[in-house]
């Protein structure tokens, strides 16, 4: 019989640290982020930084330079 992972597990991936969270969501296509910011709290007041959302802004502006 197979069981889920535990609470104990599930716990450590809540107390990532934001630095973290906003690394890995950089990854993270708009709507997965989206998605993922319904985890927890803590995932999604990292959703919310606007370091997040200003290395975008960077990305897109770098972009369209260059088309």
């Amino acid at each position: 019989m197979c069981s889920g992972p535990g609470p104990d597990l599930l716990s450590n991936w809540a107390r990532l640290p934001q630095e973290i969270l906003l690394h890995i969501f950089q990854y993270l296509p708009l709507l997965d982020r989206a998605f993922a910011s319904l985890v927890c709290r803590g995932w999604n007041q990292a959703f919310h930084m606007p370091e997040l959302w200003r290395w975008m802004h960077d990305i897109s502006a770098t972009i369209s330079v260059s088309d």
